[in-house]
């Protein structure tokens, strides 16, 4: 195995495990956050190991390629955090299906859907209090408490649709 497909490896890897396992909640938000930086960090040191032509090339065994895992997870994460306290966390301007098509993408692009993603999480998270734990969300039409919205993101039978490609 070459190093640059080693490395796609990793950021393949690295994806499945924030499908997995990023959504976990915590009591103490300043944890949480932390947790979720920390996770940022990690992809972002996986995107960087990349050359700018790898980032659109299929992931091993011909998953999908990093800007489909990064448009995909930019996506999830802009649609469940923006205004998740007074809208459902899936948008109607989120084409979740389009997320999974093929592209080719410029480093910059890349960047910028990672980013936007991340930032409506961290957003989100910067104005809440321990309290918000207990509010109300809506996601997918139905109320929820917020931890359990977390919860469920993780335990949900499509967390791994990153990998697999739309259900």
């Amino acid at each position: 195995m070459t190093e640059r497909r080693r490395q796609v490896l990793t950021f393949v890897l690295f994806a499945r495990f924030v499908v997995k396992f990023v959504f976990v909640p915590s009591t103490i938000l300043s944890s949480l956050s932390a947790e979720f930086r920390r996770y940022k960090a990690l992809g972002d040191s996986a995107l960087a190991q990349l050359e700018d032509a790898e980032l659109a090339l299929p992931g091993p065994n011909g998953g999908n390629s990093a800007a489909v895992l990064v448009w995909h997870i930019g996506g999830n994460l802009a649609s469940r955090f923006t205004d998740f306290l007074t809208s459902d966390g899936e948008k109607a301007w989120r084409h979740r299906d389009e997320e999974f098509v093929q592209r080719a993408v410029t480093r910059h692009e890349v960047v910028e859907k990672w980013d936007a993603g991340w930032n409506a999480l961290f957003h989100a998270l910067d104005a809440l209090t321990d309290g918000h734990l207990q509010t109300t969300t809506r996601f997918t039409g139905r109320s929820h408490i917020f931890r359990i919205t977390l919860v469920r993101s993780c335990t949900s039978p499509n967390r791994s649709a990153a990998i697999r490609g739309p259900v």
